[in-house]
């Protein structure tokens, strides 16, 4: 092989090798950036689920506010009527059993609490 062959080859060895650098670091940057779009989506995402939380907090909060006020019931049918009332609320946040599980038994207190010791 002459020299002119032999430098052709490197040459050519040296700009293949830079362009397989070039292609792979291209590559790199075309992930990263689809890694950030992908966080960016996430961070969106969670954020809607903190603010839907947030928001279903507030509801059970409201509701438990709510039913506290049988202990001012004027007569037993009243008290009944508010546990109704905020238990049939209480199914449209759709939280899941536990905080309806939880709701009803607060009520349910309140109510055989105000029953017994005002209308009995």
């Amino acid at each position: 092989m002459n020299l002119d062959a032999k430098f052709f080859k490197q040459q050519q060895e040296m700009l293949d090798h830079i362009s397989e650098n070039n292609r792979r670091k291209a590559e790199r940057e075309e992930e990263k950036i689809q890694l950030l779009r992908d966080i960016k989506e996430s961070n969106f995402q969670m954020v809607e689920l903190i603010r839907r939380n947030n928001e279903i907090n507030k509801d059970l909060f409201d509701l438990f506010q709510e039913m506290n006020t049988i202990m001012v019931a004027n007569n037993e049918e009243e008290a009944k009527g508010i546990l109704t009332k905020v238990l049939e609320k209480a199914v449209t946040i759709n939280d899941g059993v536990g905080a309806l599980t939880s709701l009803a038994a607060h009520g349910e207190m309140l109510y055989q609490f105000v029953k017994m010791k005002y209308f009995s």
